[in-house]
């Protein structure tokens, strides 16, 4: 299904054809009638893309169609991306004052010819391709309907922005909260030899079983007393004892119990439970096939006091069934008519005055909400799909689309058509999702990083005359205007928010949306488990483009395929561990947009060649310098390095990622002397949580006088070790003040026990001199000597 994700990408790539660099460039190297016809191509085949995605959708022949029109669109991304590269790396790499035509003129030291010819070659054969496929006889079949989509987000015009409904009020579930209260507190059920029973909630995807479980974990009124302690831990899949044990540990202690071993985890969790009367929550149980695993599991359960129960949920009758001792087992139903359709308007019309005043659109919707079937999550995704729709065809469309009539398991036809409904540009976006695991907790703003990273955010483009001022908004919060969409539309749930920023931080999937993610991504999405030393040679299946690796034995495998050149995205799993050998283990996949490594020892020089590379996420990595060659990586926007905590040497070259925009570091970098020198000409960073003021007799160390042109810096800013700072004027040149998006100021002089001389009649004058923005929210001073406050710190 990934083929009906073109719309998203055709926009992007028109764009980059009609900007000023590429045209220039075009011109120099006698590439413009070229460019122009392919250009005129693409927008030719643009234009019928919306209605044939359609068609696409119940079609094998227009998805065979769109699926090669694709491959195209992806390979003139990738040329256009490499003629832009090549300037920027010669604009970097010759002085300053070389314009762009003698830039364009030295694209091949040893002939200037080379890159012109390579990169008219390439055009040309796209050219070919996609006459051929305009005039396949699948485009005179179908007759497309010809449909100009518009790029602009519109993202000052949303009206849901302001005041925006995280979670929906609950509705129709209060009479089985009450049921199931008293069956957790009305004792041992039938089976009084047991001091630990089961109940199972049992029932269908997007009945709600998770949201019910917590209502009735957070009752205060009953169950809070009830029981000494209460649990909370999302199964999923991966029913591994151990697992689960320091999963149930961490709930009850709030201590991270990752570094446990097996012995140490399940002696502490049957310690810890012990004549202790608990309500354990064990969400979305899938375990069918290994019943020996709940038995093991319950050995450490069984030491609580009597009245203790273990709550599952589960869709599963049969998963429910081994879970013995079953006190009761709970079969959750759907909602009523009245409460589904209470769910439904809440969200399509919002005030009941909205509501009075389309009784067209409030009939029309009964019909829509007797096709959910009295499942919530599907009441919500079309509820909140229409809540700007007020034409009455719009809503006639959901009610008799044909999609009602699919079978597709697991995934619901109310989510179905939400997807298809989605503006092209938040299509692409949501089945990227499909790169996290199911139930794990994302990070928004990583997600949006790697929205970015292959350019699935547009800024809108430039009003005509007249039509107002351009949009000055940031990528990344056009990213979080998309974010917000998605998680309107209920692709999105489980939020968690900052309190300090009121920005939302994290967040989940529901299983079945993350099961029509996996749909949409269809053959662009692959996970490849390594799991015995045959598989150290992996190959990559065709079209695929995205890729998760992972691997169950301590085996090194290689990446070698003639198709590595085509993937964008590559997640390599922890204990990848990378020798000297295989230093070029890199060098092949010269297209990823997105890398992921996890736990090296060694950071490998043929980085270096990914040359497109926008995203990297070193973090809790082993290595203890980075090497020079990661500094041709001119288009990386994103680098990871959190929880690295024997790095301590940076590149000497930093000064050429001039695309770089989020430097991501913390305290737990606890090898990190300084900060690098030049470090301030990175113009473009926003994000750089972590700042350490070095010795400024290390070579290479940069003061605090690198922040003074970063401007653009937001978030949360801690600098460490102010203690070092000898000179009050270095302090005035970090020019806090002019750092209007910073919402969170630490400022750390250092634990006082360090060697050094501290005077207070200095540190009063360095605080004084970091005078942050009045847009600040949050400020923190930590291990400060000075006597005196100032005014102008304090907020």
């Amino acid at each position: 299904m990934a083929e009906a994700l073109l719309s998203g990408l055709a926009p992007k790539i028109l764009k980059d054809l009609g900007s000023l660099l590429i045209q220039e460039i075009g011109t120099v190297l006698g590439l413009e009638k070229e460019l122009s016809k392919l250009k005129a191509s693409l927008s030719t085949i643009d234009a019928i893309l919306s209605d044939a995605e359609k068609k696409g959708a119940t079609n094998e022949v227009v998805k065979d169609w769109l699926r090669k029109l694709k491959d195209v669109a992806y390979d003139t991304e990738d040329v256009l991306d490499a003629i832009a590269t090549e300037a920027l790396r010669q604009k970097l790499e010759l002085p300053s004052n070389i314009v762009l035509k003698q830039v364009c003129r030295s694209f091949s030291p040893s002939n200037p010819l080379v890159f012109r010819l390579k990169m008219a070659h390439k055009i040309k054969d796209i050219i070919e391709r996609l006459d051929h496929i305009q005039k396949d006889s699948v485009v005179a079949q179908f007759q497309f309907t010809t449909h100009h989509q518009s790029v602009d987000m519109d993202i000052n015009d949303r009206r849901h922005t302001d005041h925006f409904v995280i979670e929906s009020e609950v509705m129709g579930r209060e009479e089985d909260k009450e049921k199931l209260v008293k069956l957790l507190t009305s004792g041992g059920g039938n089976n009084e030899d047991n001091n630990v029973m089961v109940i199972p909630i049992i029932g269908i995807g997007g009945l709600g079983k998770t949201t019910l479980a917590q209502l009735v974990y957070n009752d205060e009124s009953v169950i809070k007393k009830y029981f000494d302690v209460r649990m909370w831990v999302c199964v999923s899949f991966d029913f591994n004892v151990v697992h689960l044990a320091k999963k149930i540990l961490e709930s009850l202690t709030s201590d991270n119990c990752s570094g446990l071993g097996e012995i140490q985890a399940k002696s502490q969790l049957v310690e810890k439970l012990s004549g202790k009367r608990y309500l354990l929550v064990l969400d979305d149980i899938w375990n069918e096939k290994n019943p020996g695993k709940w038995e093991d599991l319950r050995k450490l359960l069984i030491g609580g006091a009597s009245g203790s129960v273990i709550l599952v949920t589960t869709r599963s009758e049969v998963v429910a069934s081994i879970m013995q001792p079953i006190k009761y087992m709970y079969k959750l139903e759907g909602l009523n008519e009245n409460d589904c359709q209470s769910l439904f308007n809440q969200r399509a019309f919002g005030r009941k005055e909205e509501e009075a005043n389309h009784p067209e659109l409030v009939k029309i919707g009964k019909g829509i909400v007797k096709k959910c079937g009295g499942v919530p999550l599907a009441a919500k995704a079309l509820g909140s799909l229409l809540r700007l729709k007020r034409n009455k065809k719009d809503w006639l469309n959901i009610l008799d689309t044909k999609i009602w009539n699919l079978e597709e398991q697991e995934i619901l036809p109310a989510l179905r058509i939400s997807y298809n409904h989605l503006p092209s540009h938040l299509k692409q976006c949501f089945a990227y999702c499909t790169m996290f695991p199911e139930d794990h907790e994302i990070e928004v703003d990583d997600l949006i990083h790697q929205w970015m990273a292959h350019g699935f955010i547009l800024q809108p483009p430039p009003p005509t005359r007249g039509g107002g001022s351009h949009s000055t908004m940031s990528l990344e919060d056009i990213g979080y205007g998309y974010f917000r969409d998605l998680l309107w539309r209920s692709f999105f749930q489980e939020v968690t928010e900052d309190d300090k920023l009121g920005k939302i931080m994290k967040c989940k999937m529901h299983d079945l949306v993350h099961s029509l993610a996996r749909w949409v991504a269809g053959m662009e999405w692959s996970k490849v488990t390594v799991d015995c030393p045959s598989s150290r040679i992996i190959s990559i299946p065709k079209g695929v483009r995205h890729m998760e690796l992972s691997k169950n034995l301590n085996v090194v495998p290689v990446v070698t395929d003639d198709k590595t050149q085509k993937l964008r995205t590559l997640y390599l799993p922890p204990n990848f561990c990378i020798s000297r050998k295989q230093n070029d283990l890199f060098s092949p996949l010269r297209g990823l947009r997105v890398l992921q490594l996890s736990i090296v020892f060694v950071v490998p020089t043929s980085l270096g060649y990914l040359e497109q590379l926008r995203y990297l996420d070193l973090s809790h990595n082993h290595f203890k310098a980075l090497p020079n060659s990661i500094c041709r990586l001119y288009n990386l926007q994103t680098l990871r390095l959190e929880g690295c905590i024997v790095f301590k040497e940076w590149p000497r070259d930093i000064t050429k990622m001039v695309s770089l925009r989020h430097l991501q570091l913390d305290e737990t970098c606890h090898s990190m002397q300084y900060m690098p020198r030049g470090l301030g000409q990175l113009s473009s960073l926003q994000t750089l949580s972590y700042f350490i003021v070095g010795d400024e007799r290390r070579r290479r160390s940069g003061g605090l006088g690198e922040l003074h042109g970063l401007n653009q810096l937001r978030g949360e800013l801690f600098i460490r070790e102010l203690g070092n700072v000898k000179y009050v004027r270095d302090a005035k040149e970090a020019n806090l003040k002019d750092k209007s998006e910073l919402q969170s100021l630490i400022l750390d002089w250092g634990y006082p026990g360090d060697n050094r001389r501290r005077r207070s009649s200095v540190e009063e004058q360095v605080l004084e001199n970091l005078q942050p923005h009045q847009n600040l929210k949050a400020l923190s001073i930590e291990y400060y000597e000075g006597i005196k406050m100032p005014r102008v710190s304090i907020y």
